[in-house]
C-alpha cells in the first residue's frame, strides 16, 4: 500500500510499508509479515467505497482539519458501538486509525485495531463478531470523506502469541 506505519525494532522507530491482503485472516498475516522483511503491519479490507481513482498523500493539518473531524467521529462511531455491544469489554485497547488512502471526494480509510494484552509488551490482534464489524463499517462509511474501513491483523511482536481468544 502507499501508506507507511510506524513500529519498534531494536531500540529504534522504524516507518516501513504496510501489507494489504484480501482476507480477515491472522495465520495468513502472521506468516507473511513474518516472510517478508520491510513490511510492519497487515491490514484486510472490512469494506470500500468504489471511489474515482486511488488518492494518497493527505495530511491530517492540510484540509483545514476536516481529517481531525473525520478522525474524532470515527473514533466515536467505534466507541459508541463497541460499548452498546459490550465488545469493549473483549479488548484491552481499541484504537482508531485513520490513513490517507482513498479517492479526492473521500480522501481518508480508517484502521480498526481491536488488541488484547496483559501487559502492553505483546498484544494479540482480535477479530470481532461479523455483526458488529459490518455495523462499525456501514456507520464509517456514512461518514463523509472516509473511503474505506480496513482491519488491523498484525500481532506485537508479530508471531503467533499464546493464549489467544
Amino acid at each position: 500500500m502507499p501508506v507507511n506505519s510506524v513500529g519498534v525494532q531494536g531500540d529504534s522507530r522504524t516507518y516501513a510499508p504496510v501489507l494489504a491482503i484480501d482476507s480477515l485472516d491472522h495465520a495468513r498475516a502472521t506468516e507473511l509479515i513474518n516472510a517478508i522483511s520491510g513490511v510492519n503491519r497487515v491490514i484486510a479490507p472490512v469494506e470500500t467505497r468504489s471511489a474515482g481513482g486511488d488518492h494518497a498523500g493527505t495530511c491530517l493539518f492540510a484540509d483545514g482539519g476536516a481529517a481531525w473531524t473525520r478522525l474524532r467521529k470515527a473514533d466515536e462511531i467505534v466507541r459508541r458501538l463497541t460499548h452498546e455491544t459490550g465488545y469493549d469489554h473483549e479488548v484491552w485497547q481499541f484504537p482508531v486509525i485513520l490513513i490517507p488512502l482513498g479517492s479526492a471526494e473521500s480522501p481518508d480509510s480508517v484502521v480498526l485495531r481491536p488488541v488484547d494484552s496483559v501487559d502492553g509488551m505483546t498484544a494479540q490482534s482480535v477479530l470481532m463478531k461479523a455483526e458488529l464489524r459490518e455495523r462499525i463499517s456501514t456507520d464509517l462509511l456514512h461518514v463523509a470523506g472516509i473511503a474505506g474501513v480496513f482491519y488491523d491483523l498484525t500481532h506485537k511482536p508479530p508471531a503467533p502469541l499464546s493464549g489467544s481468544r
